[in-house]
């Protein structure tokens, strides 16, 4: 038992030279640790261990948001959307968009698309600054629900989260730094093809997300 106690507590100088742990986290895992020392000091080694590993790999978890250009960086996969199979996707996003001005029905190069679907033109786009919601005709060209949205600025600097979600039993519903955005009854939308997050399925109606998504 004797080597293998040497070896863990080699392990463990050597993790704790590589990760930063402040002193208030250390300290609570000696106590943790201390609380088993006069019962087995070998399981309190284990233990001390254990939450420095899973420490370890919470801090190393960090910056690893996916980086859009805004010209033709987008991911894209099949819906899991179906009748019995409601669909959710969340995500966080900072915006480092450009476009300024007005996204109205001459001017649709202010519009960066974070979220579309292939099969109805639905999405959610950055709208010079701005989160909105659109679908065919393409909102704001034509469309009332996008203009009469209160505006849900972006281009802060920060990140913000955003949820879509639909199923038959409550809609269609948005949420926006986990507060409803925009909620639609029930309707024969199509959400079995393709989405995209970044990017829109055409040409001409908008333009690449440029920032950073998770």
């Amino acid at each position: 038992m004797g080597k293998y106690k040497v070896c863990i507590e080699m392990t463990c100088v050597l993790m704790l030279t590589k990760v930063m742990i402040n002193t208030t986290t250390l300290n609570i895992l000696l106590i943790i640790s201390l609380k088993f020392l006069h019962v087995k000091p070998f399981i309190s080694l284990l233990i001390f261990c254990f939450f420095v590993l899973n420490f370890a790999h919470a801090q190393n978890s960090c910056n690893t948001a996916i980086r859009m250009d805004g010209v033709d960086d987008y991911i894209e996969f099949p819906s899991p959307y179906s009748v019995d199979q409601p669909l959710t996707i969340e995500m966080w996003i900072l915006s480092q968009s450009t476009s300024m001005g007005n996204c109205n029905a001459s001017n649709s190069e202010n519009l960066d698309w974070i979220l579309a679907f292939d099969d109805n033109g639905m999405g959610i786009v950055d709208c010079s600054g701005n989160l909105r919601f659109v679908f065919k005709p393409l909102c704001p060209f034509g469309n009332g629900v996008c203009s009469g949205l209160p505006p849900k600025p972006i281009d802060d600097t920060a990140w913000h989260h955003v949820a879509f979600s639909m199923s038959p039993s409550t809609g269609l519903k948005i949420y926006f730094d986990g507060k409803s955005f925009l909620t639609l009854g029930y309707s024969s939308y199509n959400f079995d093809g393709m989405v995209r997050l970044g990017r829109y399925f055409g040409s001409g109606l908008g333009n690449s997300f440029r920032g950073k998504m998770d």
